[in-house]
């Protein structure tokens, strides 16, 4: 049975690419269970940053379709809270990763979701923190 998840960055944009083989199986699985991909603005903000920055804009507009087909979450004030902790445990550990994965796990946490992702290592970090969800690499079969 799939567990609920957001998506990472990484895995998002690679949905909106349709490249990676294993990225493509899982979000289609995952939205003929749930019926929607599910991801946070944070998220998004990545990504549109990075298509702007390039000026991509027949990928902005793939991106914006796909966003508005799906489900995307606004963090609140207790996400941003419970992220600023978990940011501020990553560095004390010396293993600081920004403020975008700890915003994500936040969201994700709160509400029992787990976050699939391809850069596992920054949500590794945030479980030997000790914050407990479940963390799928969805680059991997």
């Amino acid at each position: 049975m799939l567990q609920r998840v957001f998506l990472d960055s990484d895995i998002l944009s690679e949905v909106i690419k349709g490249i990676d083989p294993n990225v493509v199986a899982n979000a289609r699985a995952y939205g003929q269970a749930f019926g929607v991909l599910e991801f946070t603005s944070p998220s998004v903000l990545e990504i549109l940053h990075g298509l702007y920055r390039k000026g991509a804009q027949s990928q902005i507009q793939r991106a914006e379709a796909l966003f508005a087909k799906n489900a995307e979450i606004l963090p609140d004030h207790d996400d941003y809270r419970f992220a600023a902790q978990i940011a501020g445990a990553l560095t004390k550990r010396g293993t600081p990763i920004g403020i975008i994965d700890p915003l994500i796990a936040a969201c994700a946490i709160r509400r029992g979701y787990g976050v699939a992702s391809g850069n596992t290592t920054h949500f590794e970090f945030i479980h030997q923190a000790g914050y407990s969800f479940q963390l799928e690499n969805w680059r991997k079969v």
